[in-house]
């Protein structure tokens, strides 16, 4: 998870020095000469999301909702596979007991 992180990082980076570019993958992304001051916001990047272990991310996810009252929460990965992506979705989706078919008829 944490090597994933990397195409959010330089993504993030870069549209706050106002350069929107694409989602990278994760060995580009790895690859670029970051300054000590961007490798210091990439931590705290990591500290503030929700990275990790499905299991971790469920928990973290949970303690959003608990704290805000709410029962629904939109998810949005930025991994740059699309595999990937789906995989992350599959996994958090069987951490919180949900099938396909839950998506559909809103049931929990």
């Amino acid at each position: 998870a944490r090597h994933l992180f990397w195409s959010r990082a330089r993504t993030r980076l870069m549209r706050d020095q106002g350069v929107w570019l694409p989602v990278e993958a994760p060995e580009a992304a790895a690859e670029y000469p970051y300054t000590d001051i961007e490798l210091r916001r990439i931590e705290e990047m990591r500290g503030s999301s929700f990275v990790g272990a499905p299991g971790q991310v469920a928990g973290k996810l949970k303690a959003v909702a608990d704290e805000l009252k709410v029962q629904d929460l939109a998810i949005l990965t930025w991994a740059y596979d699309p595999e990937v992506r789906r995989r992350s979705y599959t996994l958090l989706a069987k951490e919180f007991g949900l099938t396909a078919g839950d998506a559909v008829t809103g049931a929990t």
